[in-house]
């Protein structure tokens, strides 16, 4: 989740108008996203993304293990293969669900426009690598 709220700014300060189109495809969402065991909550607002508590009610449950956000991140599997295949959790209705798709690929178009995001996937890919135990796939 660090690696998360890092690349949110990021985006923010580098892509502003990708930034904007997350928000606006979630605007008024509460998602709760695991990484690796660790959980953290959003709510998607106009002018801002907002850490709220975990235990607040969500419109939408992400849950994946560090390969598959860099799956993702690589253009390596897509939201719907990485469902298929059990390797990522989404709960929400159909309607929040095509949001948080549509608010994910704005993320993703940004973040491979943004200059400072390789570092920052280049450091989420060494945490990974001293993993092994989350390697195999595991939510």
């Amino acid at each position: 989740p660090s690696f998360l709220l890092r690349s949110f700014a990021l985006l923010a300060a580098e892509v502003p108008d990708s930034h904007a189109a997350l928000r606006r495809c979630l605007q008024g969402a509460r998602v709760r996203l695991t990484v690796d065991g660790e959980t953290i909550a959003l709510r998607f607002e106009a002018a801002a993304v907002q850490v709220i508590g975990e235990s607040d009610a969500v419109t939408i449950e992400v849950a994946a293990g560090g390969e598959t956000i860099l799956a993702l991140a690589d253009g390596a599997s897509t939201l719907a293969r990485a469902v298929l295949d059990d390797r990522l959790y989404l709960r929400g209705t159909p309607a929040a669900l095509l949001r948080f798709n549509d608010g994910l690929m704005a993320y993703l178009h940004g973040a491979v426009r943004a200059p400072s995001f390789i570092g920052l996937l280049d450091e989420y890919r060494v945490a990974q690598a001293r993993r092994p135990s989350l390697r195999e796939g595991a939510i």
